[in-house]
Parts: structure tokens; C-alpha cells; sequence
């Protein structure tokens, strides 16, 4: 009496193949199924695309922020400023959510006011303030799933 294993361990390779599968398209359809459980509608992964962009530009910004704020507490260095100011307002600009274009524009500010600073333009305080001003109308921005 023989038994074949390699057709066994064949035919069970692919069951478990197939039952990892199933697995994976429960996990991905818990993590995108809205609550309360219904039909996702085309409305629904508008939305959710919309507000993880909103997530990533607020993100951008709020990093950028936090760049300036370190600038600030450094030695000013007009030219480590400039390079800074630059790359941010490049990244800055790049955002395309309306929702953003009232903090975008206060942030370019802030990069303005803080290279300002750098070059001896204006006082560390006139500075924070823009800065504050930015921050603020990030923290106002913060949505909430």
C-alpha cells in the first residue's frame, strides 16, 4: 500500500494559497467598509481619497511650519533659510485642495517673514507672530474622521 504526498501536499498548498486569499479580502474590506456597514458608493471613495489628500497636504504644511519654527530657534543663517524657504515653497505650492489655499497662502507668509528674519529684515517676534498665525489656522484645519 502506497500513498502519493506530493499530490497531497499539492492540492494542499493551494487550498491554503486560496484560504490566504479570502483572508486578505476580509481584512482589505474591513479597512475600507464605512460605518455604519453599507454599499460604498462612488460618493463614499470620493470622499475618502479627498480627505486622505487633505491629510497628506495638511501633513506637508504642518511640517514645513515645524521646519521654520526650528529655523527660527537656531543662529540666524540667511543662506540655510533661503535654501529652506525655496524647497518649502516649491512643496507649499504643489498642494491643489481649495479647502488649503487660505493656510497655504499663510504659511508662504510665514517663509517670507522668517527669511525676513534671517537677513535681519525683521525681529525674531514679528516673525513668530506670522508663524503663529500660520499654525493656528492649521490646528483650525485639523479634520476628523
Amino acid at each position: 500500500m502506497e500513498i502519493e504526498l506530493k499530490e497531497n501536499m499539492k492540492s494542499f498548498w493551494i487550498s491554503a494559497l486560496v484560504v490566504l486569499v479570502l483572508i486578505s479580502f476580509g481584512a482589505v474590506g474591513r479597512l475600507y467598509t464605512p460605518l455604519p456597514a453599507r454599499l460604498f458608493t462612488w460618493e463614499d471613495w470620493s470622499e475618502m481619497r479627498m480627505r486622505q489628500q487633505h491629510e497628506r497636504e495638511l501633513a506637508q504644511l504642518t511640517l514645513f511650519c515645524d521646519r521654520l519654527a526650528n529655523a527660527l530657534n537656531e543662529v540666524p543663517d540667511a543662506v540655510k533659510v533661503q535654501v529652506l524657504v525655496q524647497s518649502g515653497t516649491v512643496e507649499v505650492q504643489q498642494g491643489t485642495l481649495p479647502t488649503l489655499n487660505e493656510a497655504r497662502g499663510l504659511v508662504l507668509e510665514a517663509s517670507v517673514a522668517v527669511r525676513d528674519w534671517s537677513v535681519g529684515k525683521l525681529s525674531r517676534e514679528e516673525a513668530l507672530v506670522y508663524l503663529d498665525l500660520a499654525v493656528e489656522s492649521l490646528h483650525n484645519l485639523d479634520i476628523q474622521p
